[in-house]
């Protein structure tokens, strides 16, 4: 099993639901950005949106 982190900004969208098991289940947007240069050696920023879901 691999693992990942990611650091970045959550979104104000954090839905909790629970499941028919009574397990509970949360989802949210967390945005990523990246700065890197073209092939023209100009600056580009990008910003990356993950949905992310968590038992």
């Amino acid at each position: 099993m691999k693992s990942l982190t990611l650091v970045g900004l959550l979104r104000a969208d954090v839905s909790i639901n629970g499941l028919q098991n009574g397990q509970e289940v949360a989802t949210f947007s967390l945005a990523t950005d990246d700065s890197y240069k073209d092939c023209h050696g100009e600056w580009q920023n990008r910003t990356d949106w993950h949905r992310i879901v968590t038992f």
